[in-house]
């Protein structure tokens, strides 16, 4: 089993959320026993190169990276296979309503493709991400919005479970984010009264999404507690 955090889960931790905040908060999280990081970044930190100022930071953290919008380029793949040598980056998280949109994907850049949230038109149904070649990153959150219940959020899972290889954890509702003005549905789990979903393969890469309220990494604490309890059943 693979724990990961997003770093965007400290998104309003400070004014900006950028490289140098996201390098801020890795030496936070590494305090932690956790396995991995997902870096979230701009189309603009790739081209620039900034990105790789990750570079000699990540030890032997195992690494994956949300990608932003982008324009499709030569050049923007060229990039990423330089991010994918020097960060020995395992995945690049790409929604699936973007990925669509792609002309020429390189099939040599390991792209894991995202079922949509509710507020998209379309790839809300796992289903008809079968359609493309690569493998894929479940969001549980995105699936519970569409889905609801836990027999639909699993049948969802069940279509495209042999290809699955990362999963998004968070919730909707969560009573302690009540006294924040945070513009999110991505919430941690711990303290919610509800379980995590036990939908989960023991060789992927489990990535925290929840929201970290400010100064509160003793709920990120209990979070990874709460998923490790679960693979102990």
């Amino acid at each position: 089993m693979i724990i990961s955090i997003a770093l965007s889960d400290f998104y309003y931790w400070k004014k900006k959320f950028n490289i140098n905040n996201e390098l801020e908060y890795l030496k936070i999280i590494k305090k932690l026993n956790i396995d991995g990081i997902e870096i979230h970044t701009t189309e603009k930190e790739i081209l620039n190169n900034d990105i790789l100022r990750f570079r000699h930071k990540i030890n032997k953290l195992f690494v994956t990276i949300h990608l932003p919008l982008f324009k499709e380029s030569k050049e923007f793949y060229t990039k990423l296979k330089l991010i994918k040598k020097t960060l020995n980056v395992h995945y690049f998280i790409i929604h699936a309503t973007e990925y669509n949109k792609l002309k020429k994907p390189p099939m040599s850049i390991p792209f894991l493709i995202e079922n949509s949230d509710k507020r998209k038109r379309i790839f809300k149904n796992t289903k008809d991400l079968l359609k493309f070649s690569h493998d894929f990153c479940f969001d549980i959150n995105h699936s519970k919005e569409n889905y609801n219940t836990i027999s639909s959020i699993k049948k969802q899972y069940n279509y495209i479970k042999k290809r699955v290889k990362e999963f998004h954890i968070s919730t909707i509702y969560n009573p302690i984010y009540s006294k924040y003005n945070y513009n999110t549905h991505h919430k941690l789990i711990t303290r919610s009264n509800q379980k995590v979903p036990s939908l989960y393969k023991k060789k992927a890469n489990i990535v925290i999404e929840g929201l970290i309220p400010i100064n509160r990494l003793d709920l990120l604490a209990e979070e990874i507690k709460l998923i490790k309890s679960e693979f102990k059943k």
